[in-house]
């Protein structure tokens, strides 16, 4: 039996969750249930967890990423050339943005022209025209409807912004999450747990290593989370990696008194399974808690 680490209730089968230390939607398996109670889970958090997967919908899409539940949401991608928008589903199908619909007059007959997404939308559609034109037959005129398949000839475009003030927090939340499962030690981060639970976001900042904390293999893709403590530097941080892409690091603590502690954990997102990695490189702590993004921009723009 444990305390939640937020609000300190003891926890116990009614009020603990199951947390997903890395989130589920990016589809993080490793989860632990003596962390949070269900309350503190939903209420701190959830909001930047959200907006950080959303951030990452692409990648998941993109990897065809399996998660424990749920599948990512579609991505809206851009024909430059065109300026056509189409959704592409989590397996990579694309579908229209929006239905369009055109009205013209040919030989004195007014003539309709419907593109929906689905036939419930073209029901929809004709159900509303049918108020204007009484005449129209949507159950006949649906009999009419063709299911045609979009080529696209030219290559759709995205932007990724990932990081921001909204989806930090959650960033924070996931070191927070996987050193307390380990350790339970909740007196050295307990600055950090209060700026969790006050959506403060200045102990994490995007960052650009120089060099890689470990060797990755051709065609992984991982997320990982790296913790370096000094009991003489007295000193606690975190980097984290998503997609083996956007870098953070999270500075947890400059009241760490225990004995020095280090440990890197990755997960294979395509192979769904941990991998274990030997650490190539190890940042000092006067780089980890001196580094500031340029500009002290907290996005990654990729």
């Amino acid at each position: 039996m444990t305390n939640c680490y937020i609000c300190g209730n003891e926890l116990n089968n009614k009020n603990q969750s199951i947390e997903h230390i890395f989130p589920n939607s990016i589809g993080g398996r490793l989860t632990s249930s003596k962390i949070l109670c269900k309350d503190c889970n939903s209420k701190y958090g959830s909001k930047s967890e959200a907006k950080l997967s959303k951030q990452l919908n692409f990648l998941t899409n993109f990897l065809l990423i399996k998660r424990a539940r749920g599948i990512p949401q579609s991505e809206l991608m851009e024909d430059l050339k065109s300026g056509k928008k189409y959704f592409l589903d989590h397996e990579g199908m694309p579908i229209i943005d929006k239905p369009s619909f055109k009205q013209e007059v040919i030989d004195g007959k007014l003539h309709f022209s419907i593109t929906a997404r689905d036939m419930k939308e073209g029901r929809k559609i004709l159900t509303d025209l049918s108020k204007k034109y009484k005449k129209l037959n949507v159950d006949e005129l649906l009999k009419q409807a063709k299911q045609v398949e979009i080529e696209i000839d030219e290559p759709l475009s995205t932007t990724l912004t990932i990081g921001g003030e909204e989806a930090l927090p959650a960033i924070l939340k996931i070191a927070l999450n996987y050193y307390l499962d380990k350790t339970g030690d909740i007196l050295s981060v307990k600055d950090a747990i209060d700026d969790l639970k006050n959506d403060r976001f200045n102990r994490v900042e995007p960052i650009v290593l120089e060099r890689r904390l470990f060797d990755f293999d051709e065609g992984e893709a991982s997320h990982s989370i790296y913790f370096r403590g000094s009991q003489t530097e007295h000193k606690l941080f975190a980097i984290i990696e998503l997609f083996n892409i956007p870098q953070f690091i999270v500075k947890l603590s400059e009241n760490y008194n225990l004995q020095d502690f280090e440990e890197l954990y990755v997960f294979d997102v395509l192979l769904g399974s941990q991998r274990h990695k030997i650490i190539k490189y190890q940042p000092d702590f006067d780089f980890a808690f001196n580094f500031i993004y340029p500009e002290s921009n907290p996005n990654f723009c990729a």
